[in-house]
């Protein structure tokens, strides 16, 4: 089997307002920064509540270009399935955003605290209204070329040791390349460069089954998984040396993250036509990637932990109906609190997910499709 693909993707984000000279129209003395779609508000920071005014990166322009090919060979030879493959993926994101084109100014509580009692006094929102702002800066552009090279190769094994039992087992190495160019911005010349990473992930499994005599549960097979993996953080992350806010010192991330994860579960068919799917699962990361809601990026925090469960049923009735339904429980958490979250909860894991779906197929007026989501 080969497989060649090529996909593009270009987003433009822009803050409000932004052909609007709005330190001319709301009298706001001093520098101003407007040109051309450099326009709106600026970011105000208030200590203790959001933020007000355009928010960091705006506006940005981002494209990304990815080439995929992949090769896969299966052999089969007595009981043992045997499957080969290669891929290789060249991402290029060349992209331009300013952190703060608009200025920021930040409204701390100090600044309208008892300076006998700093720690107890004061209210940010209560700065912002006097205008009197503990500090403000104005960025210029970051402009950025991201080329990342990733090869992999993987061998995969499926043994039927018996009737009842079969042995998944699987080797993968992957490596990654990141090439990242810095092309403007005055404290962001000193970041970019290359990293290197790679990565070994075994994993294996095994099906008990299937066993048709088990009480109202019908042909029943029981299973279990155990894996390794990754997950990647921003190139930019792995290259920096210094912050390009402030030119301040900046320390490297990994450019790969490793992931563990095992599952244990049974698949069964109760009636003719239903088939129920029901597991628990854990996984283990070795730093979560967490959005950042007021600069619109994401960054890399602490480790963490992920357990759940998940329940699956698809129905294939006689009149060319199918219903399937899921639902998803789960619980994350940060090995040790997270001071940047306030405590271990990992911010925006969702906790519940469920979801139901229905098709009704006729080979003369053709297929209808209803599928619904919660969240």
């Amino acid at each position: 089997e080969t497989r060649a693909a090529f996909t593009r993707l270009h987003s433009h984000s822009r803050q409000a307002q932004d052909s609007v000279d709005s330190y001319k129209q709301y009298g706001i003395a001093g520098y101003d920064p407007y040109s051309p779609s450099h326009g709106g508000l600026p970011e105000m920071q208030i200590d203790g509540y959001s933020y007000l005014g355009s928010p960091a990166m705006s506006p940005s322009i981002e494209y990304s270009n990815v080439w995929d090919v992949v090769q896969n060979l299966a052999i089969q030879h007595g009981s043992n399935s045997l499957k080969f493959g290669v891929e290789g993926r060249v991402i290029s994101f060349p992209f331009e955003y300013s952190w703060e084109p608009q200025g920021m100014f930040n409204y701390p509580r100090v600044m309208t605290s008892n300076f006998a009692s700093l720690g107890n006094t004061g209210d940010g929102f209560a700065s912002f209204l006097q205008s009197i702002p503990y500090a403000g800066r104005i960025s210029t552009s970051n402009m950025i070329s991201d080329r990342r090279l990733g090869y992999a190769g993987y061998v995969q094994d499926d043994w039927k040791v018996s009737s009842k039992l079969t042995i998944n087992a699987g080797l993968r190495y992957d490596t990654v390349r990141a090439d990242v160019s810095p092309l403007a911005g005055t404290f962001n010349q000193s970041n970019g460069g290359t990293a290197r990473a790679g990565q070994f992930s075994p994993k294996l499994g095994a099906v008990f089954g299937p066993f048709p005599a088990l009480q109202l549960l019908g042909q029943t097979e029981f299973y279990a998984n155990w894996g390794q993996g990754f997950h990647t953080n921003d190139a930019r992350g792995a290259t920096a040396r210094s912050n390009p806010q402030d030119g301040s010192p900046a320390d490297a991330v990994p450019l790969l993250v490793k992931a563990r994860g095992s599952e244990l579960g049974l698949r069964a068919t109760p009636l003719p036509g239903w088939h129920s799917s029901l597991s628990l699962w854990h996984m283990t990361l070795d730093s979560e990637l967490v959005f950042i809601g007021d600069e619109g990026i994401t960054e890399p925090k602490g480790a963490s932990r992920r357990h759940g469960l998940e329940w699956s049923n698809e129905l294939a009735l006689p009149s060319g109906l199918s219903i399937d339904t899921s639902l998803a429980l789960s619980q994350a958490r940060f090995r040790e609190a997270n001071p940047d979250s306030g405590g271990t909860r990992v911010p925006n894991a969702i906790p519940v997910v469920a979801s139901v779906g229905a098709a009704l197929e006729d080979l003369a007026a053709g297929i209808a499709v209803y599928r619904s989501r919660m969240p």
